[in-house]
């Protein structure tokens, strides 16, 4: 086990077994109310790295229609296969259960030269898992009444006041 400082790959790729972190702590950019707090797991497999993560944490969210605020679990369970080099082939390994045919699958792709940055990748993966849109919830006020009949348009208490000026122009 070691922090989750960047690994230089050419460390990874001279691991007979897989290399892993234990994670319990704030991640640098990715504002949660908890630690972040599971596990990351790299293993090589020639020139792709398999990483696996299960960490768990609680974010402070917004409704997007009332703007008002919330607490939510915030669970990620993901895997993510990466291509170490731009120029060898996909070589097919007996311990190798991907389904991957060509090398060209892969999206992410990391020089050999370089590091891994598990602190980065969960970084990455958590902002993936935020929600793109929460409408409203049961701490919301609910939406003004918009009258449709002619009776109560003329009366002020029930109409949305947003339309009180177009009415004045009507009439």
């Amino acid at each position: 086990m070691r922090g989750l400082e960047p690994v230089p790959l050419r460390e990874l790729l001279t691991l007979e077994s897989y290399q892993s972190w234990q994670v319990d702590c704030l991640i640098s950019g990715f504002v949660s109310l908890a630690p972040v707090s599971g596990w990351i797991e790299t293993k090589h497999h020639g020139n792709i790295l398999e990483v696996y993560s299960i960490v768990n944490t609680i974010v402070n969210l917004c409704y997007d229609r009332c703007l008002g605020q919330f607490n939510q679990g915030l669970g990620l369970c993901t895997g993510e296969l990466i291509r170490l080099s731009k120029t060898y082939p996909y070589e097919e390994t007996p311990d190798n259960k991907s389904s991957i045919t060509t090398i060209d699958d892969l999206v992410e792709c990391l020089d050999l030269y370089e590091t891994f940055d598990p602190a980065q990748w969960l970084f990455e993966q958590l902002s993936l898992e935020l929600p793109t849109m929460t409408y409203y919830g049961a701490d919301c006020p609910e939406p003004p009444v918009i009258c449709t009949d002619e009776t109560d348009r003329d009366e002020g208490d029930l109409a949305d006041p947003r339309w009180h000026i177009l009415r004045k122009l009507k009439l």
